[in-house]
This record gives structure tokens, C-alpha cells and sequence, in this order.
């Protein structure tokens, strides 16, 4: 069964479950008044920037039916704003609010928490090549995705 366990895609998949898991359980224990979903949102926000809601739920891997709900919850709630895009008015960019803040810190701090299990008895020198790597391999992997889209968009012209 090594074969299989050992494939870069079930380890990539298998990891990215079990933090998505461990992350759930951490934002319902700790009472955030945020579901996981939306605790993912916010953090997506504080590392990327103000963003349009359709680029958040590409980015997120969710429906925009989905995002628009979670922006909602997360407007009423005074985490969030929303904005006319500049480049286009019929689109809204959304944006952390002033009062994000605490909620944000416990978000992060779960996240900590989730990076030092993964991390176990890795070096420091093991940890960063891992996520050097990692990265690579997203940028690889997001290049060649673009190409592909800017391909299929010449042949479609």
C-alpha cells in the first residue's frame, strides 16, 4: 500500500483533510461565532487583501452563491465590508473591518497551533524547505494553469 500513501496527491489531499478537519474542530470549540467556513474567508482576507467576491470563491474552492452567504453573516457581523469595485460597479470587493481584529487573532492563533502539529519534531531547516518546496510546487502548478486558460482563450478568440 506504500505506493499509493506515498503519491505526492494522496499525501497533498490527506494532509489538507486533516487540517481542514483539525481547523473545524478548533473554530467550534472555541466559540468564534464564525462556522469554519467563514473563519477560512477572514484569514483569506488578512493575507491577500481586499478582494472581489467571485475571486474569493474561486480562491476558496466554493460556489459564489456560498461566499455571497458567508459575506453576509460575516457583514451583518461587522467583520466585514463590502465595496463597488473601482474597475468594475457592478462588482463587490470585500474587505476586513476595523473590528476583525480579536476574531481574527484567535483565527490566526488556531492556525499556529495547527502549523506546529504538522511541524512536530521537524528542524527549522526541514520546516522551511518543506514549505519552500511547497511553494514551488503551487507556483508550478498555478503557471501552468494560466497558461492553459490564456491557450484556451487565444483558441476561443
Amino acid at each position: 500500500m506504500t505506493e499509493v500513501t506515498d503519491n505526492l496527491n494522496f499525501l497533498v489531499l490527506e494532509m489538507s483533510r486533516l487540517i481542514r478537519a483539525g481547523f473545524e474542530e478548533r473554530v467550534t470549540e472555541t466559540g468564534l461565532g464564525v462556522t469554519a467556513s467563514e473563519a477560512r474567508l477572514l484569514a483569506h482576507l488578512r493575507h491577500v487583501g481586499p478582494m472581489r467576491q467571485i475571486d474569493l470563491a474561486e480562491r476558496l474552492g466554493v460556489g459564489q452563491m456560498s461566499v455571497c452567504g458567508f459575506i453576509d453573516r460575516l457583514e451583518s457581523a461587522g467583520l466585514v465590508t463590502r465595496t463597488a469595485d473601482p474597475e468594475d460597479r457592478r462588482a463587490k470587493r470585500v474587505s476586513l473591518s476595523a473590528t476583525s481584529g480579536p476574531v481574527l487573532r484567535q483565527i490566526e492563533a488556531i492556525g499556529a497551533t495547527l502549523r506546529e502539529t504538522a511541524r512536530g519534531d521537524m528542524t527549522d531547516e526541514e520546516w522551511r524547505t518543506l514549505i519552500a518546496l511547497t511553494r514551488r510546487a503551487r507556483d508550478n502548478l498555478a503557471n501552468a494553469r494560466s497558461s492553459q486558460c490564456e491557450k484556451t482563450a487565444g483558441e476561443t478568440a
